[in-house]
């Protein structure tokens, strides 16, 4: 697991700062499938701004993307 997903484990106390072990293995592959499933939906939505012939700029994808943790 790395620092920045035990910092966020962390702060939400799903584990304290000294576990290791399976438990930790675990949240560290849930990690990894959200951020998955993080990186398709931002594909699939770049997607289809490429193909409704709209051009964005990095500003505007960066505000949506951020707005999409506010839903």
């Amino acid at each position: 697991m790395n620092n920045r997903d035990k910092e966020l484990a962390v702060q939400c106390r799903l584990i304290t700062s000294n576990i290791k072990g399976v438990y930790v293995d675990t949240l560290q592959e849930f990690a990894d499938l959200i951020r998955a499933d993080e990186r398709e939906a931002i594909a699939a939505w770049l997607d289809g701004e490429a193909g409704s012939g709209r051009i964005i700029s990095c500003t505007s994808a960066a505000k949506a993307i951020r707005a999409r943790g506010n839903t």
